[in-house]
């Protein structure tokens, strides 16, 4: 290129580059964008009835939850008995029992904005309990016939839905002149309550706003006139913007109607409308999403005229903008040749046009800056760790971060490892560096990207980017690489390593989904023991079945109080048979097995007074212990050491004589803790120091001696002001105090309350 054209050829190529697109794009708008606006209003009807769908189901399940919570609820379960109006009448306590069964309606038209009242109609008509019009007979209604004749026609026992026209006033309202009838549109609930196990018989009836429920399926108004409406199977309306159309057939609107599957259909008989039709699993609905194709062509064609209309307005403007500076565009260019001259660069410049010279200043610069670039590609490295991360941890990312890491990821297959190296607790960081170190010089592939990030200590996560992935030969390539890595490194260090193998899936978005995937496979070293390979399988996923050995722990229990280490030995043993035969366990499964072996143990402790902080307080916390073990032998090891640990502590307190006297200080406070109690006097009369006395009892039941018989008096003042109505004076002295006010006093310190408010809330007098 030489330097007197070089305003010519820019001056058309700027034209060039403004002129072809301009084309191109007209063209393309021309003749493609019509064909595709039915496609285009297709998924978004799609798109639109399954989110609309699953936001009404999510609310309607959720009143249906609420329902059966008030059917389970105390204040529902006090309506047995009550059968008839009579009945609730007889007595105050019946009265109440209806009003608080009332009150739990109130409650959940509270928390359910959607619901417009809620009743319990008793089975017979005895009575109707109600959130709008409180505890009423029948006649108070004018329209229950329709629910007879729904519930005989629905035999579900988990209730159903019904679209109708509930009329506001009672019967006592108009024959008292305080208006005519009024109807409101309602979507109504209905679960007759007919099991064994329910407490009162009748039918719950929920009714919600219909035109509530139809905002949901219409949030905004639709382009074009579209709306969303909900049919059952016959093709009945129950939900639809116009109220009209309630209760009506949906062929009336024109539908060539098919509700048993879903498609797509454009029926030209009503007014060349684009119909959406989605069955539903709940309660067998049927959601129709409408709008006019009509209307979107004529927007279409006209959005059309205006784009060709603007790509010519700015193709004339880049004309004549470029017609006007180009001259001025080489300017900034010449100043820049002469800059890089004044500076001193040792680049000549000869018969080089502009860019020519610069070229070679830059190729200069370059080369005298590559320390710099390092930098920034350490930089660049490291932020790309931190998007990996987050990616594996949230699972989402921002778009524009998503596009930094799709420009490394450039293929479509995600595949993650987790590594670990077996006996993490004795890990070091040189050993960490070393285990990321030979992974990535084994697992580097022909063909796809990697990236591995550590922890400098004992795990390794690889992420893999794979172009292709095949089911038979990318597994047994895999197998190969790994097994090559881990020989690797045992050669090395001597130590083992396992690896936990995702399954394969498209998208960034996936990669959170392998993290948990490859660890949910890497816990089942549990199982298979150290140095395991293990695939994630899908049946992974589904593990959770509960299992728990009873008979044998009852023996290691049995086995502890006898002495007998060795039979409790073979117990765990068999226990560690069981968990390894019971392939539908999970591994929470089984560490909560051993953590309920330790519950057990601890309170086979409790209940022989003995203090089990004595005994384990130098070994920390057992059940964490147990939680850091990888293999279900160590495990077994460390459970064997806390039952030896038990043991030994059971064998050298054998010949103590504590036991005895322990017995002896509780029997002597039995029998003396209404009155007054010298601790000296009674040390005597034990035959044993008082220190001695203090310290068995602070050793054998964690409490002080003065609690101890604190403890006693309460215990005999609470079954007295349950059983007697004795005054609070008469209590204080059949149970050691002095007063009502150190009753009070000690009471209050042991219980939390006074004895006044402790008979109030559990005396017979409270029922």
């Amino acid at each position: 290129m030489k330097r007197h054209s070089f305003f010519f050829q820019l001056y058309f190529l700027i034209l060039l580059a403004l002129a072809v697109p301009t084309v191109v794009l007209t063209t393309f708008n021309s003749r493609y964008i019509f064909a595709y606006a039915e496609e285009r209003a297709s998924s978004s009807l799609r798109d639109n009835t399954l989110t609309v769908s699953r936001s009404l189901e999510r609310i309607l399940f959720d009143i249906i939850k609420s329902t059966l919570r008030l059917i389970e609820s105390s204040s529902f379960r006090g309506l047995r008995g009550l059968d008839s109006y009579a009945d609730l009448n007889r007595d105050y306590v019946s009265i109440l029992k209806a009003m608080e069964a009332g009150n739990a309606f109130s409650d959940l038209l509270l928390n359910e904005t959607l619901i417009h009242s809620a009743c319990f109609v008793v089975e017979g008509g005895g009575y109707i309990v109600s959130s709008d019009k409180g505890i009423v007979t029948p006649d108070n209604y004018r329209d229950l016939t329709w629910l007879i004749g729904e519930v005989r026609r629905n035999s579900r026992i988990n209730g159903f839905w019904v679209g109708r026209k509930m009329n506001l006033s009672t019967v006592n309202d108009i024959q008292g002149g305080l208006g005519g009838e009024s109807y409101e549109d309602i979507f109504s609930f209905v679960y007759p309550v007919r099991t064994i196990a329910s407490s009162i018989r009748g039918t719950i009836v929920i009714n919600l706003y219909e035109k509530q429920l139809n905002r949901i399926l219409n949030p905004v108004s639709t382009e074009g006139g579209g709306f969303c409406f909900l049919t059952d199977r016959e093709g009945r309306i129950l939900i639809h913007p116009d109220p009209a159309f309630l209760g009506r057939n949906a062929r009336e609107l024109g539908l060539d109607w098919n509700g048993t599957e879903d498609r797509l259909s454009r029926t030209a008989t009503a007014g060349n409308w684009v119909t959406y039709l989605q069955p539903s699993q709940f309660d067998d609905w049927v959601y129709v999403n409408r709008t006019s194709l009509r209307d979107m062509m004529i927007r279409e064609a006209a959005l059309r005229r205006k784009m060709v209309l603007l790509a010519v307005l700015l193709l004339l403007t880049g004309v004549l903008f470029i017609r006007l500076t180009a001259g001025k565009l080489l300017k900034p260019m010449r100043d820049l040749v002469r800059y890089a001259s004044d500076i001193g660069s040792d680049v000549p410049g000869g018969e080089k046009n502009e860019l020519e010279y610069l070229q070679s200043v830059f190729m200069s610069v370059r080369e005298k800056s590559r320390g710099l670039v390092d930098v920034i590609r350490e930089r660049e490295g490291e932020k790309r760790t931190l998007l990996v991360t987050r990616c594996l941890e949230e699972g989402l990312l921002e778009p524009e971060e998503r596009e930094e890491l799709s420009r490394f990821f450039t293929h479509p297959h995600f595949l993650l490892i987790l590594w670990e190296r077996d006996g993490a607790e004795e890990a070091d960081a040189g050993s960490g560096r070393l285990m990321q170190r030979v992974i990535e010089e084994h697992m580097m592939l022909d063909r796809g990207n990697f990236f591995g990030l550590g922890d400098r200590r004992a795990r390794v996560t690889l992420v893999m980017n794979l172009p292709h992935y095949d089911q038979t030969e990318t597994p047994l390539m895999l197998r190969e690489r790994i097994g090559e890595a881990r020989r690797d490194f045992y050669d090395r260090t001597g130590r083992t390593l396992s690896a936990g193998v995702s399954g394969v899936h498209c998208g960034l978005e996936k990669l959170a989904q392998c993290r948990l995937e490859a660890g949910e496979a890497l816990r089942g070293k549990l199982l298979t023991g150290k140095g395991s390979l293990l695939f994630w399988r899908e049946e992974m996923e589904g593990r959770g079945s509960y299992f728990y050995p009873h008979v044998e722990v009852e023996k290691i229990i049995n086995y502890l109080h006898s002495g007998d280490m060795a039979r409790i030995e073979d117990e765990l043993g068999v226990i560690e048979g069981l968990i390894r035969g019971a392939s539908y366990v999970s591994y929470d499964n089984v560490l909560l097995i051993y953590n309920q072996i330790i519950g057990i143990t601890l309170k086979f402790l409790v209940e022989r007074n003995i203090n089990t902080a004595r005994i384990f307080g130098h070994c920390g916390n057992v059940y964490g212990i147990i939680s850091r073990k990888e293999t279900l032998e160590e495990i077994n090891e460390a459970l064997l050491e806390f039952f030896r640990t038990i043991r030994g502590y059971l064998s050298r307190n054998e010949s103590d004589p504590h036991p005895d006297n322990l017995q002896r200080i509780l029997s002597y406070i039995e029998l003396n803790y209404r009155g007054d109690i010298d601790f000296e006097t009674m040390a005597d009369r034990l035959g044993i120091s008082y220190s001695y006395m203090r310290k068995i009892i602070k050793e054998m039941t964690g409490k002080s001696l003065l609690d101890c018989i604190n403890g006693k008096r309460i215990e005999a003042a609470k079954h007295l002001l349950l059983d007697t109505d004795g005054s609070l004076e008469a209590i204080a002295r059949s149970t050691g105090y002095r007063n009502s006010q150190s009753l009070g006093r000690f009471f209050k310190k042991y219980e939390g309350i006074t004895p006044s408010e402790f008979r109030r809330l559990y005396g017979p007098e409270s029922e």
